[in-house]
């Protein structure tokens, strides 16, 4: 359906005297289309919007506004055997598209507040772990294990070109 902006150029464009041909190339688009609009005028009129079509889950969405309610069940993945039960036969992905709008505004958590020190005023150490003669840093948490982290001094062995402890210590365990 074009827009009536166009069609009404289609008219205008008849009553100048001009083929269905020539307007159809200045405006790019078929004869056909043109010849459409020009015989039938009330096509100019936009189309209705169709009525809303009933869905599969309206006979029950009584029942679900009373569980969020009462029992204060927002989990669709809960809530579909259930409706199921009851003899809801559509799908998961409507019932979660009308509960979305309908479930309270989720809480944020409140803001990490960061603990700054001046320089010399708060002391912190590292876990290590000792190999031999040698203390190796270790990261832990979150079940990643032990990772090795790099020693404090690493960065500044790093600027002058030397190996860092790690390295070291492989170089000297692969003797």
């Amino acid at each position: 359906m074009m827009r009536s902006g166009r069609v009404n150029t289609i008219h205008e464009m008849a009553i100048q005297g001009k083929s269905i041909q020539e307007i159809a190339i200045t405006l790019g688009i078929a004869r056909n289309t043109v010849r459409k609009y020009l015989r039938h005028p009330e096509l100019v009129a936009m189309p209705h919007p169709r009525p809303n079509r009933r869905s599969k889950l309206d006979p029950f969405k009584p029942q679900v506004i009373k569980w969020m309610n009462e029992d204060h069940c927002y989990n669709c993945e809960a809530m579909f055997p259930r409706l199921q039960k009851l003899g809801y036969l559509g799908s998961l992905s409507v019932l979660k598209a009308f509960v979305h709008p309908l479930r309270p505004p989720q809480q944020g958590q409140a803001p990490v507040q960061r603990f700054e020190t001046k320089p010399g005023e708060q002391v912190q150490f590292d876990w290590v772990r000792r190999v031999g003669a040698y203390e190796i840093p270790v990261k832990r948490g979150r079940g990643r294990g032990e990772e090795p982290l790099g020693h404090p001094t690493d960065l500044e062995r790093k600027r002058k070109g030397e190996n860092s402890m790690l390295e070291t210590r492989r170089t000297l365990e692969g003797m």
